[in-house]
């Protein structure tokens, strides 16, 4: 006859086995933490010490560029190395890898200058502002006297009557550019650039019936008897012109 054990003893049996497998685990992780070199010690006080509680940040959306002089996606900061700028997007990530200490070379200039006095152009530049300025102010001035011949020389001679109605005390100069070039082509045919206008009559406005062409040199010297007041010396060197 096969025996039975009662059901109670069974569970009884299943039960211890299962406790001592709970023990078993439970003493199988404690050696292992003993083992372990970075255990926090198991003094309360200790492990009150040793817990660092930290505030989580989510990373800001934007930055701001100090080259952009704007705010800029978080993500334009990452740099080649993994590493995050704080100040400057890697928009300008070329001009830091091909120049050194913040500066780079100037062929007008001949030295190495700052990379702000740079323009800030898509393809790289080694012209600095000033000198780019001068340069379009050339190739601007070479266009305008090519579109408009004889511009500038006008312009000259206007600026020279309009200066010298100051000294006369006029209050205006009654000649347009136009007007000053005809007088002064009329002796001046090759455009040789040694003759200017004067007034026969000092202290009336400058106009095409008051006025003479004169040289340069002789201007200076009735520019001299103005500025002694002696007008009547003035008068007669105009009528012998």
């Amino acid at each position: 006859m096969s025996f039975a054990p009662p059901l109670k003893v069974l569970k009884k049996h299943r039960y211890i086995h299962t406790c001592v497998v709970y023990f078993w685990e439970i003493i199988i992780k404690t050696h292992d933490m003993c083992n372990d070199s970075k255990i926090i010690d198991t003094n309360i006080d200790n492990m009150a010490s040793e817990i660092v509680m930290t505030e989580v940040v989510s990373p800001r959306k934007a930055l701001f560029c100090i080259k952009c002089k704007k705010y800029v996606p978080s993500n334009y900061f990452m740099k080649d190395d993994g590493t995050v700028s704080e100040s400057i997007c890697n928009r300008h990530e070329l001009e830091k890898t091909l120049e050194t200490d913040g500066v780079r070379y100037c062929k007008e200039c001949d030295k190495y200058i700052a990379l702000d006095l740079f323009p800030r152009t898509a393809a790289m530049s080694y012209i600095c502002k000033k000198h780019k300025y001068a340069a379009d102010v050339i190739r601007k001035s070479k266009q305008n006297e090519d579109t408009h011949p004889g511009r500038k020389r006008r312009l000259r001679q206007w600026k020279m009557c309009w200066a010298d109605s100051r000294t006369f005390k006029h209050t205006s100069l009654g000649m347009s550019e136009n007007e000053i070039d005809l007088e002064i082509a009329k002796i001046d045919q090759k455009g040789t650039g040694e003759y200017r206008i004067m007034p026969i009559d000092v202290e009336k406005t400058m106009t095409t019936e008051n006025c003479v062409v004169v040289t340069v040199k002789k201007r200076k010297k009735l520019m001299k008897m103005v500025a002694t007041h002696d007008l009547e010396a003035y008068a007669k060197t105009i009528t012998e012109v």
